[in-house]
């Protein structure tokens, strides 16, 4: 039997500020996606989402207070606060996809954990995940992880 702490923390209809704020650098696209070249490299990055430090620049904060942000551990002084919470604020509610990517963080498993459960590769197992396929989601509530009622007409 899960404790009450257990309970919540696989509830993903209840998202902490710190899993909304990965969300919302996960949906930015990054300056130096694909073909682009970074500052500070030659070689373009792989991924096309921002980086942590591209965040924290568009929220006007360092880099080590977004990471602390990121992880729930961060005081923001009132300006910065609200620079945030305007970010959130204009938020669409996460996808069934973007949910089973804050179940992988909450259970601490990487994707090659998962990607061997289904038996795929490395890029059909993040094709799957993105578009909230009905085997991630099976595999995460397996787990216990319980998706909102409003994401069961999506599966």
């Amino acid at each position: 039997m899960d404790t009450l702490e257990q309970y919540i923390e696989r509830d993903l209809g209840r998202l902490s500020a710190s899993e909304r704020l990965w969300i919302w650098r996960r949906r930015q696209t990054s300056r130096h996606a694909r073909g682009a070249r970074s500052r500070q490299s030659t070689v373009p990055r792989s991924g096309r989402t921002m980086t942590r430090a591209e965040a924290a620049e568009a929220l006007g904060l360092t880099v080590g207070v977004y990471a602390s942000l990121e992880v729930g551990d961060a005081l923001l002084a009132p300006d910065e606060r609200e620079r945030v919470r305007g970010a959130l604020a204009a938020m669409a509610p996460p996808t069934v996809g973007e949910l089973c990517a804050v179940a992988r963080r909450r259970g601490g498993g990487g994707l090659i954990e998962v990607e061997r459960a289904l038996g795929v590769s490395r890029p059909r197992m993040i094709e799957l995940e993105r578009c909230g396929a009905a085997p991630v989601v099976a595999y995460w509530e397996k787990r216990g992880f319980r998706f909102p009622d409003e994401c069961s007409q999506c599966r």
